[in-house]
């Protein structure tokens, strides 16, 4: 398929990556020019699997009277299909003023809006198929426009993954959804990671005790051995490490 450059430029500057129909014989053999005109959505989206879209966004370009239209369908499974307009001199332009509406429905329909502004929290997020410096500045780009993150400094970097320490507002699942937006990145599966934190008795000191260590009276004895009387506990906490696979956008 055709790829017009104002459409490019458009999702470009806001950050939505785009992911073309290839129009080949395993496409033809579902749709045609005739169903994309009719807005045959069943075809479209049967057509539509082999990409796994999140939604379909189809474009009609027409000219009349010296000026070019682009008639815009936003569609997403289970939803009404949303329909505007824009014009332009030329067809990019046309593309071009048109985008901002569609990028502004995607951020109303995926995006999180905090509710607790200034909650602000720490995580960890490791991104994968990051393979050469093209890649790692698409992704901190794609970081920085995110409405969530107040900051990600990268602090790890192991052949293609690179490790981001992430200053967030809102919870967990609220950054999920926000990096999964518009399909840039996939979150894949990342272990829990365990620390031991070792509680003293009421009457004792956590005598320089450290992360991963249990506390061992000076004799060398357990700490239940150490505790005669009061209580000991051990807490285990989960904290989850988020993993991500960059989608070469």
């Amino acid at each position: 398929m055709q790829r017009l450059p104002g459409l490019e430029l458009a999702a470009q500057r806001r950050g939505v990556p785009l992911v073309y129909a290839q129009m080949d014989e395993q496409d033809a053999a579902v749709i045609s020019p005739a169903s994309v005109v009719a807005e045959d959505y069943a075809r479209l989206y049967e057509a539509s699997r082999r990409y796994d879209p999140q939604h379909i966004l189809l474009i009609r370009i027409e000219s009349r009277e010296g000026l070019w239209y682009a008639l815009w369908s936003f569609v997403a499974e289970g939803r009404a299909p949303q329909r505007w307009r824009s014009l332009g001199d030329e067809p990019n332009a046309a593309l071009a003023s048109g985008f901002d509406k569609y990028a502004d429905e995607l951020a109303n329909r995926y995006s999180t809006k905090v509710a607790a502004a200034g909650w602000v929290q720490d995580a960890r997020l490791r991104v994968v198929g990051v393979k050469d410096l093209t890649a790692y500045a698409r992704v901190m780009a794609y970081l920085d426009r995110s409405n969530l993150i107040e900051s990600a400094s990268p602090r790890e970097l192991i052949n293609d993954e690179v490790a981001f320490s992430v200053k967030f507002e809102g919870d967990m699942a609220d950054l999920r959804r926000n990096l999964s937006l518009g399909g840039f990145m996939t979150e894949e599966a990342a272990p829990a990671i365990g620390t031991m934190i070792a509680a003293q008795p009421a009457y004792g000191s956590l005598g320089g005790t450290s992360v991963g260590e249990t506390s061992v009276s000076n004799t060398g004895t357990s700490p239940a051995a150490a505790a005669p009387s009061g209580l000991s506990f051990y807490a285990v906490a989960q904290q989850q490490e988020l993993r991500f696979r960059y989608n070469g956008y």
